[in-house]
């Protein structure tokens, strides 16, 4: 498969340029970012309602009516406003995939994976990372979206080949398309311009966990984050997975505690967890 050539040809719900705005912006101190954001969010209806949706709800607000963008985005914060923006637009991202399967293991497992990479940062003490980690988390398999775009009832053969031969996405891909779903994610944040850290992400995120660099938080994390959320259900679990796990929980140093708050009791709560409910209501 040509992959560039492709992307060139399928066409999103959401616009790559919109995509690639969002995630190359950073915040700064005079506030030329805060005004770029907020040009971003204006021009997209739904992008707008969602944030001041986010600004006005219990998990959010501070007990006062919040009723411009530039208010939201001065209580809230530019990454949080960001990471919403995304979250906002993810379930148009991910609209191409409309059945239950690609719910259950692609749309479902992205969630629930930028959740835990969420929740992984801050445990870790790292919470400038908060932010991206639930960005990329949610953002970390967008090759398969856009296999299943290119040709839906292939992809719908992966699903079928995954689940029903237990094996792992990538090697379903390989034999269906001939490229994995990380290839494709790579070849895409390379397309659409977006910063190097997402194309790290996808390109590295499963089944390359020797190649990623110990000293790279943000990869680890989402790393490790999409392989809880298969633990945890959301996403098909393959034999490979805790075997990569284990390496993960090495190169991010994992005390006994993490592991057990990791393994045992975030596990049992993810559902009961406000942020997880919250991006599941607003998407």
């Amino acid at each position: 498969m040509d992959i560039a050539s492709e992307l060139k040809k399928i066409k999103l719900s959401i616009q790559p340029q919109v995509l690639s705005k969002l995630l190359n912006l950073n915040s700064d101190s005079d506030g030329t970012s805060f005004a770029a954001l907020s040009d971003v969010v204006k021009a997209d209806q739904n992008m707008s309602t969602m944030i001041l949706k986010a600004a006005n709800s219990s998990f959010y607000a501070r007990g006062n009516q919040v009723s411009s963008l530039q208010h939201a985005i001065a209580m809230l914060g530019f990454r949080v406003v960001r990471s919403l923006a995304m979250a906002a637009n993810s379930k148009s991202l991910f609209e191409s995939g409309k059945y239950s399967r690609f719910q259950r293991y692609v749309w479902k497992h992205s969630t629930a994976t930028s959740v835990i990479c969420k929740e992984l940062a801050s445990k870790l003490g790292k919470a400038e990372l908060e932010e991206e980690a639930f960005v990329a988390g949610l953002l970390h398999d967008i090759g398969k979206v856009v296999l299943n775009v290119i040709d839906r009832r292939k992809f719908i053969s992966v699903i079928d080949m995954v689940v029903e031969e237990n094996i792992a996405f990538p090697e379903a891909e390989k034999r269906i398309f001939g490229v994995t779903h990380m290839e494709v994610g790579k070849a895409a944040a390379i397309e659409w311009k977006l910063p190097v850290l997402y194309k790290e992400v996808f390109e590295y995120h499963e089944n390359y966990i020797e190649d990623v660099p110990s000293d790279d938080t943000l990869l680890l994390v989402v790393a490790y984050g999409n392989y809880l959320a298969k633990r945890y259900g959301y996403g098909h679990q393959s034999p490979q997975d805790d075997i990569d796990g284990e390496k993960l929980e090495k190169k991010l140093k994992l005390s006994k505690d993490h592991l057990v708050y990791f393994k045992e009791t975030f596990k049992t709560s993810i559902e009961e967890n406000e942020f997880f409910k919250f991006v599941n209501r607003l998407i």
